[in-house]
């Protein structure tokens, strides 16, 4: 039975994930508790899982986004699996009357276009600035968002030399020991 949710569609991935892991739920309670999500008990996990109904049909236990990211972690996959999978062309129910294939979920989630009837500008602004150049309306503005992410890049090649430095500082304090 699918449940019509994303929280059901989470919890068949959480199912699916741990089965094919080899992992009781009590397993991956110990694996979440690791990570400091205790209130994740193996009884939480079934209950999560089993999408129990209450009297009206409706599902008695969502994931919460902050079980989404622990389960994520716990599993060893990116929340954007347990909630779109990887069929592009399954659905995904991102608002109770807005339905979107996985494709266009994990896109908009990911920042890489609107959903139909989003307000595009306001999409776009909602993203770091790095990530807007293929969203310019304008030269200056794909520049400005070019300079931003050329920014990022020159300090991570600092801190890429800086590492590499001090392994080889590290390298000749062990040969000079040795």
């Amino acid at each position: 039975m699918t449940d019509e949710t994303v929280s059901g569609l989470i919890a068949e991935r959480v199912r699916e994930t741990r089965k094919l892991r080899g992992w009781k739920p009590a397993g991956l309670a110990a694996r979440c508790a690791g990570l400091g999500a205790a209130g994740i008990t193996e009884n939480a996990i079934e209950n999560i899982e089993s999408g129990r109904r209450d009297k009206d049909g409706r599902r008695r236990r969502d994931v919460t986004v902050d079980e989404l990211l622990v389960l994520a972690c716990a599993l060893d996959v990116t929340p954007l699996y347990l909630i779109c999978g990887l069929d592009d062309a399954a659905g995904v129910p991102v608002a109770p009357r807005l339905s979107v294939t996985s494709l266009e979920a994990r896109n908009w989630m990911q920042g890489f276009g609107s959903l139909a009837g989003q307000d595009e500008e306001r999409y776009v602004m909602s993203l770091p600035v790095s990530m807007r150049g293929g969203y310019a309306r304008n030269v200056d503005e794909a520049l400005a968002a070019l300079d931003g992410v050329r920014e990022e890049l020159l300090q991570r090649r600092a801190l890429q030399e800086r590492m590499r430095m001090a392994r080889e500082e590290i390298m000749l304090g062990l040969g000079e020991e040795g």
